[in-house]
């Protein structure tokens, strides 16, 4: 396992959900997640995650926060 530090949120929530975003982001529907699928699908749609090849999903959403 690689841990990554993916912010300081305001809240509980807030923290599960860049949880899950990094979770899906890597492990896709195996991930298992706080959220429903498609409310963590629609996240990421939502902050438009944009990530160069070769670029780790979860870094993309690090750098983000």
């Amino acid at each position: 396992w690689v841990w990554v530090w993916l912010g300081t949120f305001d809240s509980a929530e807030a923290a599960s959900l860049a949880n899950d975003q990094a979770a899906f982001s890597t492990r896709g529907s195996s991930a298992m997640l706080n959220f429903q699928v498609e409310g963590v699908r629609e996240s990421l749609r939502s902050i438009k995650i944009q990530c160069d090849e070769g670029c780790s999903p979860v870094l993309a959403l690090k750098w983000r926060r």
